[in-house]
């Protein structure tokens, strides 16, 4: 009885390991897309930043792409302008800029998975430029 046990116990543990292992390698984290969107953020905000020490000034909220469109970190894979600026849901990441007590706060963020511009609040991945 206790040889039936045992191998009863050890075929449970070698099922639910095996069921791990299937979801860890077939079934990607659905962190990823906010990883990739965190990772575009962090290329856009050091291309804001060396804008800014080049020109002595921060990028314009309404021609911020064309003014950091030099130094943004280009990939083979996203030859597309349109995409350097976009979320890994299609949404394009925002640049905000707003008075906050007394400082100017500049933020990136993407929409995050909703889709709803909440202003860097809600689900939104949002980076302080500075």
């Amino acid at each position: 009885m206790n040889k039936e046990i045992f191998i009863f116990t050890l075929t449970i543990i070698s099922l639910a390991v095996i069921a791990i292992a299937i979801g860890i390698f077939f079934f990607p984290a659905r962190k990823y897309p906010y990883v990739q969107t965190s990772s575009r953020i962090d290329h856009i905000d050091i291309a804001i930043a060396l804008y800014k020490e080049e020109n002595g000034n921060w990028p314009d909220t309404e021609k911020w792409k064309e003014q950091i469109s030099l130094y943004v970190y280009k990939t083979k894979e996203s030859k597309n302008e349109n995409l350097w600026y976009m979320d890994q849901w299609g949404h394009e990441i925002k640049y905000l800029v707003k008075e906050w007590k007394t400082e100017t706060v500049r933020l990136l963020y993407s929409c995050g998975p909703n889709g709803i511009d909440e202003k860097g609040t809600g689900d939104d991945i949002v980076r302080e430029v500075k």
